[in-house]
């Protein structure tokens, strides 16, 4: 209830939640603020019935019914765990993959002068 309160005051264009607990709280805070768009997050690949505690488990079961309701978009960090949350029964029309990873051709990964002394 705290977590809707201040959604509704701070009145954010979107809600954007990290991974199954915090996904299945900011889906129903969101919408007890007064429908605000929820994206989640998902950085897992490899949930099955071996990993994970029995909770997490039942969280994301709980996740992957509500997404068709309560989640505008859901972002996976690759494409296999796209695959496995679409086979877990998330909306497939909301699924999308951002990777993790830094474009290494982009990036000026040369070490600054100040960094050399701090590593020495």
């Amino acid at each position: 209830m705290r977590l809707a309160r201040w959604i509704r005051e701070s009145k954010p264009d979107v809600v954007h939640a990290w991974m199954y607990h915090a996904n299945f709280v900011g889906a129903f805070a969101a919408r007890l603020a007064g429908n605000v768009p929820v994206v989640w997050g998902i950085h897992d690949s490899g949930l099955d019935s071996r990993m994970g505690n029995r909770r997490t488990r039942l969280v994301n079961r709980a996740c992957a019914l509500l997404s068709r309701k309560y989640a505008a978009r859901i972002v996976c960090c690759s494409e296999a765990s796209l695959r496995i949350h679409k086979e877990l029964g998330y909306a497939a029309d909301k699924l999308e993959v951002i990777p993790n990873g830094v474009d290494v051709e982009q990036v000026n990964l040369t070490p600054l002068p100040a960094r050399r002394s701090v590593r020495s």
